[in-house]
């Protein structure tokens, strides 16, 4: 029960984060392909540029999310998501910095 619990947890504190995120860059509405082997493509953004040309719409950016794991052993290997826009649409932060950790073998 107390794993169920902590996971239900995560997961409201994850869809809070995502919301007041959509909220804060205003964003009224998110599109997904549904089905994750047939990403929208390239040639389907022309819909959203005529939308934005007719001004239906102000603006639009794709979003890719990627998953991956970090394996650090001995500790468990830790899930991530990382998604990634177009920040000349939508400058959410300053630029970050990245660091290269050193190769642990």
């Amino acid at each position: 029960m107390a794993v169920v619990a902590i996971q239900l947890i995560g997961i409201m504190a994850a869809n809070a984060y995502v919301n007041n995120a959509r909220a804060a860059n205003g964003g009224d509405i998110s599109l997904s392909a549904g089905d994750p082997n047939a990403p929208i493509k390239q040639s389907d953004l022309a819909f959203f540029d005529k939308l934005k040309r007719v001004q239906i719409i102000t603006n639009y950016t794709p979003v890719n999310i990627e998953s991956g794991t970090i394996d650090q052993a001995p500790t468990p290997p830790l899930g991530l998501f990382v998604q990634i826009i177009n920040p000349q649409h939508f400058p959410l932060v300053t630029a970050p910095t990245f660091v290269s950790p050193p190769l642990v073998r």
